[in-house]
């Protein structure tokens, strides 16, 4: 049996539960202000005083480390520097022992009987006060042995001489003196042993002695009550059969003492306890017994229920959290223990252990030296704060994933310094991939996929501070696509589409991988290019080597040129777009904005040349840029005036700029009374000097705040005519430019503002040049033809110079003409100009259309006219303000032109 002991022994499954006396291993831990701490003797007889507090029992037995002699420690503040200790089981694996402490168990002539361990999972120097705290409490081991040692000697001696003895029980002497005097030695230290001490009859299960501590253990006053009582007084039925087969064993041991699993015993006080129990078989008052040691381990299985409880809890918790979780050690900064969520995450096997040699191979080697500073920064952290990083870590498929790290102190030594943190880690890959797109999504053009205007500015602005080192320029080329806007109206916006996503990839082939190129607008593409080293046929650069920047961009502006010369195919059509380049060579000291503005200058220059060329930006455009820029400014805050409706007839009282409308009359020649006005928009700026429409006006159409400039003259001039209708009938007409007629809502802003001032809609005439009817889409056709349906008159503007089909007069929705200026300066000398006029008033009389000659300055030109036409310009009346009109029209007089 004892070899039956002895092998289950070294499996690791002999080791008892608490110490005896009770709490010991419990006590060093506190002591040493360790995790764990462990008793292991060497003699299997002494099984029942091995302990083990902090681990579990198969790792409690590997605790065998070289301590030996009575005042003999051990010592090691990092078991990994100690070679003794090299490839020992609990350093190598679970549970990280780093530190240890060790004291000798002893016998009373010095010899070794096994030890006392507390270890630590960090690396730590123990005080001399703590290791002589371990010394005392081997010693109380030492002394408990050497105790049990005594008991087991006077029972082998009362065996002896069993025969000469009386009846113990009863306080008879025994007739030998030394077996007398060894009785009461034997009873002296029983009674005053820290276990319970049963003597039991194992044929009726009788006791036939207990010692004190025995009797408190079952509710007793008295040792001597608990004498002739059996198992049935204090121990739970269900508990009965494993204590009677406790002495079984015992009784088939012989000398060796057995050990139970834990029983419950109900005392005659009514508590119940949990006890080990251990067994030997004895004889006494020469009779078989059995001697029965018995340890109250209540607290502990409490304690280690609750225990339990809490671990079964924290490991639901674990499950439940999505995080991983581990603690590091701050000496090392390797994981002390993981939850392994880290690793699943990460696609690795469940069998692989997240041990220190890992950190370095799964983080990014990008991320490592952030991560070592982050590290550091988290040593000087407080109780309760924590640091926040964010880094990759490799997959088991070899790609890399994001993760959250939050550090924060998690143990400290006596010194206060950290010794630990407990590390909280999150996959944030799906978050950071979906930032990835919303930052591209900012920062690119969502057709094209190229950078958008905002990261042009960003990467211009870098590229001009590389120029500044560098001392050389920086090209930027605007590129402006020609026609483009025929390709929308005629094929729709998908084949738009379409041919923007051509042009980009071609525009792209065209340049080099360190080259920027970036949609800006709808058709407009900005190229930035930098001086480069040329490269030699085995393709290393050469360094200062550079090529001329101004023939370089002239270069790749004629490839680009080049590039978009074959039609773009989408569908079944073809489209042909030309590019219109304007080339500036920008400084640091001009900024990114400043070069973008010049080489829009320099493209919009290139189109006013006939477009489908390029233009270097030079100082003269510059001054065009800047006054252009300061109209543009002088119209949008005239327009955000919001003018006073009582000052709008008269510019001296308006505020500056100033935003008004001027009315030039139009008369019936064949009665000489004016028949309508034409409003005409007009700007001041701050010194109230007038600024050319020829100007404003392009920039209104150019910036989008045509929209806005028009529909203030259109309501402001149905408002003016409403006031004048009480006085003579006329009607009034408002030009119309070809982006305003495109915009939607044309429809709904006129009837609302011939609504607005209760006008009738043949009052109104809108006025297209001939330029803008041709080009009109199919959009703005059908505004017209919804406008003329409400009774809006239409005319054509500057009719004749845009070299219409006379055919169009019959298709468009049009109800009069206007004969340019330009004709009307050649009467009546030039008989090119005489024959057009007449031509034109001829069939405009032939289709029934109106027909109003613009520009007469002189009684000559006057007269040259055919009859049945109206007539406009200085002769007949200037310019003036609606109050001058209003005034004019009260003459009502028929004006001589004689």
């Amino acid at each position: 049996m004892s070899r039956v002991l002895a092998a289950r022994r070294r499996r690791g499954r002999a080791l008892g539960g608490p110490a005896a006396p009770p709490d010991l291993t419990r006590l060093a831990a506190h002591a040493c202000t360790t995790p764990i701490a462990v008793i292991r003797l060497d003699q299997p007889h002494h099984a029942h005083f091995e302990s083990y507090f902090g681990v579990e029992q198969s790792c409690a037995y590997e605790f065998s480390f070289p301590v030996s002699g009575a005042a003999s420690s051990l010592e090691v503040p990092d078991t990994r520097t100690d070679p003794r200790l090299s490839g020992h089981p609990v350093v190598t694996g679970k549970p990280w022992v780093r530190a240890l402490a060790g004291a000798a168990v002893v016998d009373a002539a010095g010899g070794r009987l096994g030890a006392i361990y507390v270890a630590d999972t960090v690396a730590r120097e123990f005080s001399n006060e703590q290791l002589s705290m371990l010394g005392e409490i081997a010693s109380q081991v030492s002394c408990g042995l050497q105790r049990e040692q005594e008991l087991r000697g006077l029972r082998d001696e009362l065996a002896v001489s069993h025969s000469d003895a009386s009846d113990l029980d009863g306080g008879v002497l025994l007739a030998n003196p030394a077996t007398h005097q060894m009785l009461q030695r034997w009873r002296a230290l029983v009674d005053d042993a820290p276990v319970a001490v049963l003597v039991v009859n194992p044929a009726d299960s009788r006791l036939l002695y207990a010692n004190q501590y025995a009797a408190s253990l079952c509710g007793q006053a008295l040792a001597s009550d608990l004498t002739g009582c059996t198992f049935a007084d204090f121990v739970p039925p269900a508990t009965r059969p494993e204590l009677t087969a406790l002495l079984a064993k015992a009784r088939e041991a012989g000398e060796a003492a057995v050990s139970g699993a834990p029983l419950q015993l109900a005392p005659l006080d009514g508590v119940l306890r949990h006890v080990l129990v251990n067994a030997l078989a004895t004889t006494f008052n020469d009779r078989p017994a059995v001697q029965l040691a018995i340890q109250d381990v209540t607290a502990e299985r409490e304690a280690h229920s609750e225990l339990v409880a809490s671990a079964a809890f924290q490991q639901a918790v674990l499950a439940a959290n999505p995080d991983a979780i581990y603690v590091m050690d701050a000496p090392t900064w390797r994981p002390m223990w993981a939850s392994g969520k880290l690793l699943r995450a990460l696609g690795y096997p469940a069998d692989v252990e997240y041990d220190s040699s890992l950190t370095d191979e799964l983080v990014h080697p990008e991320d490592r030296e952030r991560m070592k500073t982050v590290n550091e920064a988290s040593l000087e952290l407080p109780d309760g704060q924590a640091t926040l990083l964010r880094f990759r870590c490799v997959t088991a498929a070899g790609d890399y994933r994001w993760f959250t790290r939050r550090l924060t102190p998690f143990a400290r030594d006596e010194a206060g310094s950290i010794v630990q943190l407990l590390a909280i880690e999150r996959d944030v890959t799906d978050s950071v991939h979906a930032e990835d797109r919303l930052a591209r999504a900012a920062l690119h053009d969502p057709l094209t996929g190229l950078p958008n205007r905002s990261l042009l500015v960003d990467r211009l602005t870098n590229a001009l501070h590389r120029a500044q080192r560098a001392d050389t320029e920086v090209a930027v080329l605007f590129c402006g696509l020609d026609g483009f806007k025929h390709v929308n109206e005629i094929s729709g916006h998908a084949a738009g589409d379409g041919v923007l996503l051509a042009t980009a990839t071609r525009l792209s082939a065209e340049l080099r991988p360190q080259d920027t190129i970036a949609r800006v607008g709808g058709d407009e593409f900005v190229i930035i290019l930098e001086p480069a080293p040329r490269t030699v046929p085995n393709g290393l650069s050469v360094p200062g080597d550079l090529p001329d920047l101004r023939s370089d961009a002239l270069a790749v502006a004629a490839g680009i040129k080049q590039a978009l010369t074959p039609p773009i195919e989408f569908g079944e059509q073809e489209h042909v777009v030309t590019v219109s380049i304007g080339i500036t060579f920008a400084r640091h000291d001009e900024g990114a904005e400043g070069a973008l503005r010049d080489a829009d200058s320099a493209m919009y220059r290139a189109k006013a040349l006939g477009k489908d060329r390029c233009e270097i930006f030079n100082a003269h455009l510059r001054v065009e840029a800047m006054k252009r820029g300061r109209v543009e400014q002088l119209l949008r805050a005239a327009l955000a005036a919001k003018l006073d409706p009582r000052a709008a007839d008269d510019p001296a009282r308006l505020p500056t700029p100033a935003l008004w409308v001027a009315y030039q009359p139009i008369t019936d020649l064949a009665t000489g009374r004016i028949c309508g006005v034409e409003a005409l928009a007009r700007l001041t700026d701050g010194q109230r000097i007038p600024v050319s429409p020829e100007e404003f006006i392009p920039i209104a159409e150019e910036t989008g705040l045509i929209g806005p400039l028009g529909r203030f003259v259109l309501e402001q001039a149905c408002r003016d005519l409403a006031s004048w209708a009480q006085t003579v009938p006329l009607g009034v007409s408002v030009n119309l430019s070809a982006r305003q007629a495109g915009l939607p809502g044309l429809v709904e802003q006129v009837a609302s503002a011939l609504q607005a001032s209760n006008i009738a809609a043949e009052q109104l005439t809108l006025e297209l040049t001939e330029t803008a009817l041709l080009e009109a889409g199919q959009s703005t056709m059908s505004a017209l033809h919804a406008l003329r349906d409400l009774g809006v008159k239409i005319s054509i503007d500057d009719f004749g110079t845009g070299y219409a089909s006379l055919r169009y007069l019959t298709l468009l929705p049009v109800t009069g003409v206007k004969v340019d200026r330009s004709f009307t300066m050649g009467l009546p000398d030039d008989p090119t100009a005489n024959a057009i006029v007449q031509s034109v008033a001829g069939l405009a009389r032939e289709l029934g259309l109106s027909c109003v000659v613009e520009g007469i300055e002189t009684v000559e030109q006057l007269r040259a006219l055919p009859e049945g036409v109206q007539g406009q310009g200085y002769l007949l009346g200037r310019p003036a303000t609606a109050t001058e009109t209003g005034h004019f029209l009260l003459s009502r007089g028929t004006p001589d032109y004689s």
